[in-house]
């Protein structure tokens, strides 16, 4: 069975436009998600981010949603979708990121993100709203987000060169080789080396 290319998480999503009620969007915003949609762009000519011959696609990009604007839009959605679960996203762990099944697609555009404004690890249950719903790599962009409060955006990017180079270095920060992507176990074990 091919293990590659799905969503391996609950995902409770709002199918809502950006800039609706329900999905705001401050100027500074929709500002950095122009930047981050052209550097995806990028890393899409360079083959970073793209979609294999079998269909399935490959690599995604995020960044951290909260703003110095007061109007941040991830206190908007967060109470939106109010509830107490461990583990929940903070205004400053909230994240957009671009969806899933956008592989192929060499520009995103804004239909092409979505705000992750809430999850739970430990369920391994996601909550996000946009016009898509979130990438597969999410539970792995949130527990980088959750571990380091520098990180800011989040490649990820695939380059067999680059790989093989970072495996050959004595000290690489690397996930241990059997646990699958998207996973709970492969948030954890990110959180370990962040």
């Amino acid at each position: 069975m091919l293990d590659e290319g799905y969503v391996k998480f609950k995902c409770h999503h709002s199918r809502v436009e950006w800039k609706s009620p329900s999905l705001p969007l401050t100027q500074e915003l929709e500002v950095r998600l122009e930047n981050l949609d052209e550097l995806r762009t990028e890393l899409y000519d360079a083959n970073f981010i793209g979609i294999y011959e079998n269909g399935i696609g490959y690599g995604n990009i995020s960044l951290r949603s909260n703003t110095t604007d007061k109007k941040n839009v991830a206190n908007t959605v967060a109470q939106k979708n109010a509830g107490n679960t461990p583990n929940e996203l903070t205004n400053s762990n909230s994240f957009v990121i671009s969806a899933t099944s956008t592989g192929g697609a060499r520009e995103l555009g804004l239909s092409g993100y979505c705000l992750v404004s809430k999850l739970d690890i430990s369920s391994n249950t996601v909550w996000s709203t946009g016009p898509l719903p979130a990438s597969s790599e999410t539970m792995t962009h949130a527990a980088i987000y959750q571990s380091s409060h520098k990180v800011n955006c989040v490649l990820h990017i695939h380059n067999r060169d680059l790989y093989d180079a970072l495996l050959k270095q004595e000290n690489a920060l690397k996930t241990p080789k059997n646990i699958p992507y998207g996973t709970v176990e492969m948030a954890h074990a990110l959180m370990e080396i962040t």
